[in-house]
């Protein structure tokens, strides 16, 4: 029975969209390195397969190359997750916002967190400021982004 459920898994046939046939070498590169994903659903545009999937009750997106060649994986992280480190930088360099979302986007080189951040509850009504804040993996601020 694994082996058959295997070898739905790298053809491409579970959790596909039926109008996109997945390249043998992207599905097999997804499930090996998310072989408890569910929920995915693809998409091709410019030659990029984007699955978007549920891993661990985490929403994910993954993009790879036609070739198989994973480009990245974005994962969005509720705010009250966030690390103590972007925590305590925020409160300290913009008291005056909060954290609003936090993204975290692993490449083949690098690992980074975006953090955006925006106006006090009651001053969202008012359209107030956003700001973007990168991180590196080890919590280092890297630089205000748009």
């Amino acid at each position: 029975m694994k082996r058959i459920l295997f070898l739905f898994l790298i053809s491409g046939v579970v959790g596909c969209n039926s109008e996109i046939e997945i390249p043998l070498k992207v599905s097999k590169n997804f499930w090996y390195k998310y072989e408890n994903a569910t929920q995915t659903e693809w998409i091709l545009e410019s030659d990029i397969y984007t699955v978007t999937f549920t891993l661990n009750n985490f929403p994910k997106t993954s993009s790879y190359k036609k070739n198989g060649e994973w480009i990245n994986t974005i994962s969005p992280l509720p705010p009250r997750r966030s690390m103590i480190c972007v925590r305590d930088f925020v409160d300290e360099r913009y008291a005056t916002l909060r954290i609003k979302e936090v993204v975290f986007v692993e490449t083949a080189t690098s690992e980074k967190y975006f953090v955006t951040l925006g106006g006090l509850a009651e001053d969202e009504d008012q359209g107030s400021e956003s700001v973007v804040l990168e991180f590196n993996a080890d919590c280092e601020f890297v630089r205000v982004g748009n």
